[in-house]
């Protein structure tokens, strides 16, 4: 028995075939990525700022894994499109951004590793000065990180399902020419 069952009424059959639910879909995509990404960015700073740097690093990592294996995919689907500037720019965009995640990372590592330095032990303001700094920065970092992730995300998402509609209209196009003359 198949997974995908064909339901009973036809007229929901035909309304599940619609060509409008991937539009619905493509909003839907843009409308629960973009405030999932500003969410698990400010998660993601707020983790980075108060604990310590051996529960943070393993969350950036895999943050750069992703962002790096996404710019990956776009500059290697560049080579394959025939307008291959927006695959570019996506793939620069998540580029830029894992670079700025491992500088969130060594930020991390700095604020921790100032206040654990036997050098600046006697000028403990100094030490609060330090890690404050870090901590400026860290904000300032992770905040483009997410700033230039959401461009890549949004140049990729649009330039996919225009593709897709492209591919839908072709598609269209080849049904109606099989078409019997009578249903054209």
């Amino acid at each position: 028995m198949g997974l995908l069952v064909k339901p009973k009424s036809p007229n929901l059959w035909k309304l599940l075939q619609r060509r409008e639910f991937p539009k619905l879909y493509a909003l839907a995509s843009v409308w629960v990525a973009t405030p999932l990404l500003y969410i698990c960015t400010l998660v993601y700073l707020q983790n980075a700022i108060f604990q310590p740097a051996a529960s943070t690093f393993p969350i950036g990592l895999s943050a750069f894994g992703v962002t790096a294996a996404l710019s990956g995919i776009c500059f290697s689907m560049a080579r394959a499109c025939e307008n291959p500037g927006t695959a570019k720019y996506a793939g620069e965009k998540f580029l830029h951004s894992a670079i700025l995640l491992i500088q969130g990372l060594f930020l991390i590592y700095l604020r921790d590793a100032v206040g654990e330095s036997n050098l600046l032990k006697p000028w403990p303001y100094l030490i609060v000065a330090a890690k404050g700094f870090a901590v400026g920065l860290l904000s300032l970092v992770t905040a483009v990180a997410g700033w230039t992730w959401y461009h890549g995300f949004s140049e990729l998402n649009e330039f996919l399902w225009k593709n897709w509609e492209e591919r839908m209209r072709a598609h269209d196009a080849r049904q109606q020419d099989k078409a019997p003359p009578l249903f054209r």
